[in-house]
């Protein structure tokens, strides 16, 4: 009989229980709490995240350290970029430069852009005018610097106090800060001659007392809306001598200071910065600074720094610190400090090696390219007080149109000329105690719209300045 084998039964194992999605109680007031909170707390993480990202980019805006951004405006350091184009095809300005838009949207001239105000100033605070101890100065007379022979003769920097209509006069008040600011200017040229052997002085033009002359302009309310506008305005009204620097204190909060640049690193003095008229603005937040800003932007109209300069920064200064013309002024500049001192900072040309020495050595950039400190607009030596002339007669001013009592319209021609015993050097139109035109020699004529002039009585005033500093002016008055 067969045997019958017992087969042993195999358990079969049980599935693995399944975890249960089901929430106790508990659990599920503890997820639905956590969802709500985090609801609630969503928009505040939001607004921490962008208040923290907006925090940040002003720190970095508003660190003088960090190199401007072309087009990206920064209205508290001064880089404000409207009026400025970037034409990389540009026959005028070689594409590297920016070129400055006139009022016929035509490139008047090149720049290299706004330069960044100092750390810590906020270019929309206007400078207020110097008083007895300020920043360690003392103005209670005008402050003089070296004449050289008539004070307007040759090439010269002129200094132009310039304000928009819209804005209060305040040329009075300032004349005397203008002139121990520009009087700072010069001091620091004089030292930096001296660190390299040599005297050099700022050909200003100047008084017959040896004080800057500052010319009182009114420009429109556009005018100074940007730098192409002003200097257009500044060149209409007849400031546009080809012997001239003309550097325009404007009272307005837009610009720390700008200044028209040309790419020119010929030796000769055929050099392109050689000559005018050129234009540099400085705005009133930075007027007067102990590093001078209007310093740095006349010696960008006198040629500083070239491209081609051995520290060069690629967008007109240098790169070797302490100096008044080196700053990083783009990403991927990098700086060293061989001027290790701060002091050297309102100073010429750390080395004078990149745009400025008195006698330059064999080997030395500056032999063999343009050289600042041979402008024919410095005065290569200390100077001299004119002699006395004799000349004390003042010319002769005649209004041949409108008469004096005459009845205008909406228009009218204003028609004037003048004599003197030497000659007469310019003559200015003022209407209301605000110029209005500035011509050379000894006749003036100008078209006046009154269509905007208030009704009633207007003064019209023509003054004629002869080269020893003698003024002759004859008014007459209309009626609208």
């Amino acid at each position: 009989m067969a045997q019958i084998k017992e087969t042993k039964k195999r358990k079969t194992p049980m599935p693995a229980k399944k975890p249960s999605n089901r929430k106790t109680p508990a659990k599920l007031k503890l997820a639905s709490s956590s969802r709500y909170s985090l609801k609630r707390m969503l928009p505040f993480l939001l607004i921490f995240a962008v208040v923290g990202t907006v925090m940040l980019w002003r720190s970095f805006a508003m660190n003088s350290n960090q190199p401007p951004q072309r087009f990206v405006n920064q209205p508290e350091r001064g880089l404000i970029w409207a009026g400025l184009r970037a034409n990389p095809n540009s026959a005028l300005c070689g594409g590297h430069l920016l070129e400055v838009i006139g009022r016929d949207g035509n490139a008047t001239g090149c720049t290299h852009g706004p330069d960044p105000a100092p750390e810590s100033v906020d270019v929309r605070r206007s400078i207020q005018p110097l008083s007895t101890g300020e920043d360690g100065l003392t103005v209670a007379s005008a402050a003089t610097v070296p004449c050289d022979g008539d004070g307007v003769t040759g090439k010269r920097v002129e200094v132009i106090y310039a304000r928009a209509s819209d804005r209060p006069d305040r040329y009075a008040e300032l004349l005397p800060s203008l002139q121990q600011w520009a009087a700072n200017m010069n001091s620091a040229v004089v030292e930096s001659a001296q660190a390299t052997g040599g005297n050099r002085n700022i050909r200003f033009v100047t008084n017959p007392d040896c004080t800057v002359a500052v010319r009182n302009v009114t420009i429109s309310t556009t005018g100074d809306d940007s730098i192409g506008n002003t200097a257009g305005e500044i060149y209409d009204l007849g400031y546009r001598r080809t012997d001239r620097k003309y550097l325009m204190m404007t009272d307005a909060t837009m610009y720390c200071g700008i200044a028209y640049f040309n790419d020119d690193d010929r030796a000769g003095s055929n050099n392109a910065s050689n000559s005018g008229p050129m234009y540099a603005r400085v705005d009133s937040g930075c007027w007067g600074l102990s590093n001078s800003v209007e310093l740095h932007e006349l010696f960008h109209t006198l040629g500083a720094v070239q491209y081609s300069a051995p520290h060069t920064s690629g967008g007109g200064h240098c790169t070797d610190d302490y100096d008044r013309l080196c700053y990083n002024d783009g990403y991927g500049v990098v700086m060293t400090y061989p001027c290790a001192s701060t002091t050297f900072e309102r100073l010429l040309d750390c080395n004078h090696d990149d745009y400025f020495h008195t006698s330059p050595p064999s080997g030395n950039y500056l032999t063999n390219h343009w050289n600042t400190a041979n402008s024919a607009f410095l005065i290569q030596g200390t100077g001299t007080v004119p002699p006395p002339s004799g000349d004390t007669t003042a010319p002769t001013v005649q209004i041949s149109a409108p008469a004096d009592g005459s009845s205008i319209g909406t228009r009218a021609t204003i028609t004037a000329s003048s004599n003197d015993n030497v000659g007469v050097s310019k003559m200015e139109i003022y209407i209301d105690g605000a110029l209005k035109a500035s011509s050379t020699g000894g006749s003036i004529s100008t078209n006046w719209n009154s269509r905007k002039a208030s009704k009633g009585s207007h003064t019209i005033t023509v003054k004629a300045y002869d080269d020893a500093g003698n003024v002759g002016q004859s008014s007459v008055g209309v009626i609208k």
